[in-house]
């Protein structure tokens, strides 16, 4: 039968143990107060390492949020089982959603293993699953509804894929909005180029316009919004198609964003089927960057 390890060799286990680790982990005892802090990511933590040991859950986190952790902590400690929730907290002013694992480590700490999946929950707010798209029909989607049957989905998004070198120029002021956007837009194999606002899609576009095949952008962003970028690129002459996507859905259609009819709007949030299929069809309906015709392009209630 194994000796135990002294506390020594404990601490010695828990700080290599880090390396391995996502993100957070952290001793805590009965009464919430910190232990030992262990951290890849020193923005995850809500105080600098060396000035949370000693500290309690009550002193950093709201009353409730506070509280639920202790409860956490005491049941795990408790019942001898380790406890396993999402949790959304405030971390440096911007929530943080996180994958908590809380164990029992002695009898009086537990050990608490915390993954940032905050961009994960990102994803899943603003592509929705068919299946939740359906349970919220209520809402203004903005674009046709013609939805893919179940049986046929796997055929829909194989034709969503795009052809290789396909670049989208992708426009959104939010971080996490944005590269949960890209990730989607990489899945279906597209190049994407990004932006954080309207000023910085225009000077994508002057450098790298002749290659950029679809602008998708949000409509309201600081310093300028998607639907003026649009208007300027118009100005100087761009056919570029357009999908603009926003949260702010009510009056919004093609045709008050940007009247040149080689454009779409979509409200977040979206079926990531929808989301791929509108950026396909925009792109094939588009003329061809030597010159051609203008086919029709989807439009709001088609």
């Amino acid at each position: 039968m194994s000796t135990p390890a002294s506390p020594i060799e404990s601490g010695a286990i828990l700080h290599a143990l880090a390396g391995a680790v996502p993100d957070v982990l952290v001793v805590l005892d009965r009464d919430g107060r910190y232990v030992d802090v262990i951290s890849r990511r020193s923005d995850l933590l809500m105080k600098p390492a060396a000035e949370l040991r000693g500290r309690s859950l009550a002193g950093l986190f709201p009353p409730r949020t506070a509280a639920m952790f202790t409860r956490w902590i005491h049941h795990v400690l408790d019942t001898g089982h380790r406890l396993e929730e999402e949790y959304e907290v405030e971390v440096g002013g911007r929530p943080t959603w996180f994958a908590g694992i809380v164990a029992p480590l002695s009898a009086t700490t537990v050990l608490w293993i915390a993954r940032d999946i905050t961009e994960r929950k990102v994803l899943e707010a603003q592509v929705q699953t068919p299946a939740r798209t359906a349970a919220a029909s209520d809402v203004p989607t903005g674009i046709p509804s013609r939805v893919v049957p179940g049986q046929h989905r796997s055929d829909a998004r194989a034709a969503h894929h795009a052809r290789p070198g396909t670049i989208v120029l992708l426009v959104e002021d939010e971080p996490q909005v944005r590269g949960a956007a890209s990730r989607v837009l990489r899945r279906y194999g597209y190049t994407v180029l990004e932006g954080q606002n309207g000023l910085e899609g225009l000077a994508l576009w002057s450098e790298r316009g002749h290659e950029i095949a679809l602008i998708i952008s949000d409509v309201v962003m600081p310093q300028l919004g998607g639907r003026e970028m649009v208007r300027r690129l118009r100005d100087e002459g761009a056919t570029v198609p357009v999908l603009f996507i926003s949260g702010y859905a009510q009056g919004a259609t093609p045709e008050r964003l940007d009247d040149s009819g080689r454009s779409a709007f979509l409200a977040k949030p979206f079926d990531i089927d929808v989301f791929g299929r509108m950026a396909a069809e925009l792109i094939q309906g588009a003329p061809s960057r030597h010159g051609g015709s203008t086919p029709s392009l989807p439009r709001t209630g088609e």
